[in-house]
């Protein structure tokens, strides 16, 4: 491209180029500069703007603004773009609940869809804000918006506790990013004791829900029947695999238990209704007994089995607040407890790491005791009749 030719204007040190218009192509403007000696007496050469741009820029502005650098009363465009850029990545070092967040987020696996959510859509107050920066006043005022939102104490509770996992992220790192709270977050309490029962209408509906499903869908179903039928979470028959299943020894390897520890694994026993749940399961080729999709020609395990478990949720006519999955392993609890199996036995057949989480189940146990103790106290008044 041709050089343009400089064209003087009546200002002092002001001078003009003539371009092509942006928004009329085929059009010309003229673009102004101006020069100038700075304090060290270096000559400097800047562009003022161009004739029909958002500054409407004249050859008058351009030497106001000449006169204005000279005085030093602005900067360069260099010296604002050195600035902003500075600002800038101060701003990205400042451990703020978001930057913290975005460094934090990156060690997550199972929680981060979550995580992720809560800090997005119910943390938004604090996102600027640096541990250091933050009060009681603002955790009170992130509990009442959620109230009032009519959020479970269950959600608020995981939200405040996503605010002491970022702050420990932070301060664990070396050197660490920020300092510890100086004040401890109030969780809201709750009793998650919650044991999800089917009765045996609702459990006869939904084996037939499962039954008619089966054809549209040959895994959900059968995913439904093993949680029944083994008390197994999702997240460990999403990642199970054929290899994991021992018809010949009558067990079940569970190397995906809550923990996420990776050297920890359960057995669970291969019962004979379980047996024949995994042996009607197609085959695809995939180590999975759920397959997800093959990519790069690698099987990858299933994400989830929300769809098919909602849709036969409302088939069989359960009620709303039943988790197709996680209610069926309840239920699975349940009848073991009301079967007057011991609940050191239960906890085990669950894989509960703290033998409290099986005590939701103690109140059956007890139930069968008080049974027992009547059928004694029946035949005393039996013989006292006699």
């Amino acid at each position: 491209m041709p050089k343009q030719k400089r064209v003087k204007t009546n200002e002092k040190g002001v001078y003009f180029i003539e371009v092509d218009r942006l928004d009329k192509p085929g059009k010309l403007e003229k673009v102004y500069y101006f020069y100038f000696r700075d304090e060290s007496g270096k000559q400097r050469e800047e562009k003022a703007g161009r004739q029909f741009g958002p500054k409407k820029m004249t050859s008058t502005k351009a030497r106001d603004l000449r006169s204005d650098r000279m005085r030093g009363i602005t900067k360069s465009r260099q010296t604002l773009k050195a600035e902003e850029k500075a600002r800038k990545s101060e701003e990205s070092s400042r451990p703020t609940f978001k930057n913290l967040w975005e460094e934090y987020s990156l060690t997550l696996k199972k929680s981060l869809a979550a995580d992720c959510s809560r800090f997005k859509n119910h943390l938004k107050d604090i996102h600027d804000k640096t541990p250091d920066e933050l009060i009681t006043l603002d955790i009170e005022r992130i509990k009442n918006r959620l109230k009032k939102a009519k959020l479970s104490p269950q959600t608020i509770k995981h939200c405040l506790t996503l605010i002491d996992r970022i702050v420990n992220y932070g301060f664990d790192q070396e050197p660490p990013r920020c300092k510890q709270l100086s004040f401890r977050i109030k969780k809201p309490s709750f009793d998650n004791q919650v044991t999800e029962v089917l009765d045996d209408d609702q459990l006869q509906s939904l084996l037939k829900a499962i039954d008619d499903d089966l054809e549209r869908d040959p895994f959900t179903g059968r995913a439904m029947l093993l949680a029944l039928t083994t008390g197994m979470r999702r997240g460990a028959m999403l990642r199970l695999k054929w290899t994991d299943i021992d018809y010949t020894t009558g067990f079940i390897v569970l190397r995906d238990a809550k923990s996420r520890k990776a050297h920890k694994k359960h057995n669970i026993p291969l019962n004979e209704a379980a047996k024949s749940i995994l042996k009607s399961v197609l085959r695809t080729g995939s180590p999975y007994v759920f397959p997800g999709e093959k990519k790069d020609g690698v099987w990858r395990p299933r994400a989830d089995f929300n769809r098919g478990t909602r849709r036969i949720k409302k088939v069989a006519g359960l009620p709303e607040d039943f988790r197709p999955l996680h209610g069926l392993r309840h239920h699975y609890g349940s009848t073991l407890a009301n079967s007057g199996v011991e609940l050191y036995t239960v906890q085990k057949l669950l894989t509960h790491a703290d033998p409290s989480t099986t005590q939701r189940y103690a109140h059956l146990s007890d139930d069968r005791l008080k049974a027992g103790a009547a059928v004694a106290a029946g035949l005393i008044k039996r013989k006292e009749a006699k």
